[in-house]
């Protein structure tokens, strides 16, 4: 009731206002019943809700829930803390000839289920790196002054030395294989941040082959280890573009095998170094950006780093930090490999 007579209070003042501006012309009132009539009318024009029509989202929905895919082509060029192919006894000046490796293909798999963020999710993620490079040496490259050398010494036993002397024409191959596989639960903890943990299976082999004039000279090592990983990715939309800038990162502990071997044709010696209790560690790295379509599609593209302690390397192991003709013995198992390139991803959620 007093919304009507504040309404029929603010009728009366507008006939009122309208009668003194028209200058001495008469307006005459309608009856009392009609300016109630007015006063309901008005009423219900008032209690007709608005409709605002909602500010169109982008389709870079962060906390997405359901089954999801994805695809990743993985370019990356391999760097060792031991890359040594050959050792060029170049007079007065002793030169490590190493492994140049240029970006080389791998491909990554995942698949698993988004819980949003009202629940927990998992995924399966598969890696597989599989290439190798090789390098020439002869009077014109490399030896261009003395004869090269390769060796391997084991650091348990002096005694034992695998190797190649007075080579004057090689061809060096490295070769490395790695297979990791990850399974992990999920969960979005706001829609920018997700994290996850669960376990890691990882198998990293890789191989070294010398084919000189002075015989052939091989080795390889293959570490095999089981352990924890965490992984948290933050994914940041720019505004209703469709677009995003992600950045997600992985750490992981790794207990397992590895087992070392070298052999020359030349020697009745094989150098052989086994571990049942070795600890490796890995820490990955993606940086880059992202644009998903309005039908669950998205696609990737950015930078990837990895790096692996302790997972060794078959090069030869002897190191000379001078000019003098004596070598220092490195220990193979406790060389780091890494890898630095970029990343093609193509994915659906469903």
């Amino acid at each position: 009731m007093g919304l009507r007579y504040f309404l029929l209070g603010a009728v009366i003042a507008f006939a009122i206002g309208n009668h003194s501006a028209s200058y001495g012309q008469e307006i005459e009132l309608g009856s009392y019943d009609s300016l109630l009539d007015r006063v309901e009318k008005l009423e219900q024009n008032a209690a007709v809700p608005v409709h605002r029509t909602a500010p169109r989202s982008c389709y870079c929905d962060t906390a997405q829930k359901g089954f999801y895919g994805m695809g990743e082509l993985v370019l990356v060029t391999p760097f060792q803390s031991n890359a040594t192919g050959i050792i060029a006894q170049n007079d007065p000046v002793i030169e490590h000839l190493n492994f140049d490796w240029n970006m080389q293909d791998s491909y990554r798999v995942e698949f698993g289920y988004l819980g949003g963020t009202e629940g927990f999710g998992w995924r399966a993620r598969y890696w597989q790196f599989d290439n190798s490079t090789s390098f020439d040496v002869d009077g014109s490259v490399g030896l261009v002054q003395d004869e090269g050398t390769i060796i391997w010494s084991s650091t348990n036993d002096g005694d034992t030395i695998i190797g190649l002397v007075d080579v004057d024409t090689a061809t060096m191959t490295h070769s490395i294989e790695a297979d990791v596989f990850d399974f992990e639960l999920q969960r979005q903890l706001a829609k920018p941040l997700k994290i996850s943990g669960g376990v890691r299976y990882a198998k990293i082999a890789q191989g070294y082959l010398a084919d000189t004039d002075s015989g052939v000279a091989m080795a390889d090592i293959e570490f095999e280890g089981v352990g924890p990983t965490l992984a948290s990715e933050l994914v940041m939309p720019v505004r209703n573009s469709g677009f995003s800038i992600f950045c997600n990162g992985r750490g992981s502990l790794l207990f397992g095998n590895q087992n070392f071997r070298a052999i020359d044709d030349g020697g009745a010696e094989t150098l052989l170094i086994e571990s049942d209790s070795h600890l490796a560690s890995s820490v990955e790295l993606q940086l880059g950006g992202e644009f998903r379509c309005a039908r669950g599609l998205y696609f990737r593209t950015g930078l990837e780093s990895q790096y692996w302690a302790n997972v060794g390397s078959p090069n030869p192991s002897a190191i000379y930090a001078d000019d003098s003709d004596e070598a220092n013995v490195d220990d193979p198992q406790n060389e780091d490999l890494g890898f630095i390139g970029l990343m093609l991803e193509a994915g659906f959620v469903y």
